[in-house]
């Protein structure tokens, strides 16, 4: 049975907003995966935490709706929101399938990877490329 957790913070502190040119977060990445490590819901990040049935079997084996399914997807959904809401209305086109907080979250890490990767090798180009004079550092 998944266990929901009652989650309650302000999606815009202050004094924590990042930006970048690609996307727009009022928190960095790490301070989320922080946050929802706090309230024990990183498994919903990382796909850990899976879905429970949506249908089980009551009384005269009739199939009924999971409690414990609707409390995951009531949970998921919020995350999902949550993160959505970080996004710069710009970039928002690039979540448009995503459907859960861990496609979300693969999302998000594919978008910065490859940000990460062209500013290492811009980093790397601008270092080899420092002079003091007609000297090179």
């Amino acid at each position: 049975m998944a266990t929901v957790h009652s989650v309650e913070f302000d999606s815009k502190p202050h004094g924590s907003s990042f930006s970048s040119d690609r996307v727009v977060y009022s928190f960095p990445r790490h301070d989320i995966h922080l946050i929802l490590a706090g309230y024990g819901l990183v498994g919903f990040l990382d796909g850990s935490t899976v879905a429970p049935p949506w249908f089980i079997q009551g009384q005269n084996d009739v199939l009924m709706l999971n409690p414990a399914f609707s409390a995951f997807s009531q949970q998921d959904n919020l995350l999902t929101s949550w993160l959505l809401s970080t996004i710069g209305a710009a970039h928002l086109p690039s979540f448009m399938d995503v459907k859960s907080t861990s496609d979300m979250w693969i999302t998000t890490s594919m978008l910065f990877a490859t940000d990460t990767d062209a500013k290492q090798s811009r980093l790397r180009h601008d270092l080899h490329s420092l002079k003091k004079g007609n000297l090179s550092i």
